[in-house]
């Protein structure tokens, strides 16, 4: 555990020398969150207006986070840290583990406390933001850990677009969960508990294959 935790510390301080980058992916969602939600502005009625704000913000969400895992290890890997961990480290998963979840906190965090802001300013009730911003906060760490398996591929010398190839097919499943219960009025608190504990499994599952596949990849490369 207190590897775990250096190297997530590590992490932060990393970030906060290249706060750039994480302005730059939460303007990216902010702006591309703001044009969708412009351009639909005189399509949607106040019935739909609910589902418009889940898609914008799922989708945009979903492409701030590929955006962010584009290059994920890969600066480890050229400048050799991905080396010295794997000689120094015999437990490799915890490294990638924590370097994921490192990077959800430290790109993710900063937009999904912004949700609740956003969902606020356009007349969103209560119920249904909570709803919302705990299903959405489940289903970004579900999707961080798909899109930084994705992008450790970068370290094979793969192209970045490939990771949306890769990673879309295995998100959709998660939107269709984290938004399919939703209505005009927001959920049944039992759809939310069913969705929560269906997502959590999702999370563990998902988290613990895309470790053990990215640590795969490290020792494939490294060889």
């Amino acid at each position: 555990m207190s590897i775990f935790l250096i190297i997530l510390k590590q992490e932060f301080t990393l970030a906060g020398r290249n706060l750039a980058k994480i302005f730059q992916n939460f303007l990216f969602f902010f702006i591309s969150f703001a044009v969708f939600f412009l351009i639909s502005q005189n399509q949607q009625s106040q019935i739909l207006s609910p589902y418009l704000t889940i898609d914008a913000i799922l989708f945009c969400l979903i492409f701030s986070l590929i955006f962010s895992n584009g290059d994920f290890l890969f600066e480890d890997f050229s400048d050799g840290t991905l080396e010295q961990i794997i000689i120094s480290q015999p437990n490799l998963e915890i490294f990638v583990l924590a370097k994921m979840l490192g990077n959800w906190l430290i790109f993710s965090l900063p937009i999904l406390i912004s949700i609740p802001l956003i969902s606020i300013g356009i007349g969103l009730n209560q119920n249904f933001i909570t709803d919302f911003f705990i299903l959405t906060t489940l289903a970004s760490l579900t999707i961080n850990f798909i899109c930084a398996f994705c992008g450790s591929l970068s370290i094979a010398q793969n192209k970045a677009p490939m990771i949306a190839v890769l990673a879309l097919p295995l998100i959709i499943p998660v939107l269709l969960i984290a938004c399919g219960s939703f209505s005009t009025t927001g959920i049944s608190d039992e759809d939310f508990r069913s969705a929560l504990k269906i997502l959590l499994g999702i999370c563990v599952f998902v988290g613990s294959i895309c470790v053990l596949g990215t640590t795969k990849i490290i020792k494939i490369v490294s060889e």
